[in-house]
């Protein structure tokens, strides 16, 4: 239970740490709000595809490892403290 419990915790930070991060870069290196022409979206797109990638890679897929980690882990937690209680 302890190393599940690490993992659930690691998982509820990463999964924090990850949209910050996102936030971020959408925000701040790729100033995504500035550009309001498609034109340009596209052409950000493919200037910075490196970047898009990677930032997809860490908000959505590995997000949703931790999401699969950190439910498993409530789940179990629910059970538990279900557990001793009548039906």
């Amino acid at each position: 239970m302890k190393t599940l419990q690490k993992f659930g915790g690691f998982a509820a930070l990463y999964m924090a740490l990850a949209h910050l991060i996102g936030i971020v870069i959408f925000l701040v290196i790729l100033d995504y709000l500035s550009i309001t022409n498609p034109a340009q979206k596209v052409a950000l797109n493919v200037e910075k595809q490196t970047i898009v990638f990677s930032t997809n890679l860490l908000m959505y897929v590995f997000f949703g490892l931790g999401q699969i980690i950190w439910f498993v882990w409530l789940g179990v937690v629910l059970l538990r403290s279900n557990s001793g209680r009548a039906a």
